[in-house]
């Protein structure tokens, strides 16, 4: 998208493993721990996939997909979440080993996601052009113009006109706030992004454009998820989560019987796509 002039990155360096693999999650188990009762999440899902590629992560609501990426970012709300067992590894870094400061430097640059609701992701109390920037701002050694001019030609790429970068989230449509979620999640180049149904506050006429632009042929793949197949149908893997486990698809998976699968076709409703942006 834009020349990079990457900031120092925590040592990561030093710490990454050797790998063709961009994501390798082996036997994660994720629950929520309240007083009342324990909720399996995400019950022993087994994952890999390689640089360059598409995943689509299908099922019905409640079936685990948000709190597996979650989990992949080390981003599950705690409490009650709790990452119990299992081994993420994104790039070749192991995600539960990092520091607070590692983190810090992974998120945004190395992995990314595009939330479902911009609404609750996006601060109210900020322009959406100082929401953007931070990203920038963290991951890249650019002066405030050079920030400033990067903020505007993301938000010119997902539609929204430049000079409403000054203006807070409220005073966007729903479809807009989806956009600018877009941008934000695009602005350091991430090798690696997570789509959590990026399009489905878009209209119809525009999501084409939307998706070709947030996955550049160049670039490889992309992920996504939204209710229909739209968001999944370029992607060349797919694998189906049902009572929190794996149930079926193209990547190696835990697999348990938890009764007849009820969705058939319905497993369309829900998609969750992810996959590699850019190659290490």
């Amino acid at each position: 998208m834009f020349g990079r002039k990457r900031k120092g990155d925590s040592g990561l360096d030093k710490i990454r493993e050797t790998t063709d693999l961009a994501v390798d999650v082996e036997n994660l188990v994720v629950k929520y721990v309240t007083s009342e009762e324990t909720v399996e999440a995400v019950n022993s899902i087994d994952l890999k996939l390689k640089r360059k590629r598409t995943l689509g992560l299908v099922g019905e609501t409640g079936a685990g997909k948000t709190t597996a990426m979650l989990a992949l970012m080390n981003m599950v709300p705690s409490p009650p979440g709790v990452i119990t067992e299992g081994s993420i590894k994104v790039n070749g870094l192991d995600m539960r080993k990092l520091t607070p400061a590692q983190l810090q430097a992974v998120r945004g640059s190395e992995i990314a996601m595009i939330f479902q609701d911009p609404m609750t992701s996006l601060n109210p109390v900020l322009t959406v052009g100082d929401q953007i920037a931070e990203s920038i701002s963290l991951h890249r050694n650019l002066s405030k113009v050079e920030v400033k001019q990067e903020v505007g030609k993301l938000l010119a790429k997902v539609g929204i006109d430049p000079r409403r970068a000054s203006e807070y989230p409220h005073q966007f449509s729903g479809g807009q706030r989806q956009r600018i979620g877009i941008a934000r999640a695009l602005a350091v180049e991430p090798k690696f992004i997570i789509a959590d149904e990026p399009v489905s506050a878009l209209d119809v006429s525009i999501q084409a454009q939307i998706l070709f632009q947030s996955t550049p042929p160049a670039r490889g793949a992309t992920m996504r998820q939204r209710q229909g197949s739209t968001d999944c149908r370029e992607c060349k893997h797919i694998v189906q989560l049902e009572c929190a486990a794996c149930v079926s698809g193209t990547a190696s998976a835990k697999r348990r019987d938890c009764g007849a699968h009820t969705h058939g076709q319905d497993v369309q409703r829900q998609h969750l796509c992810w996959g590699v942006v850019n190659g290490c």
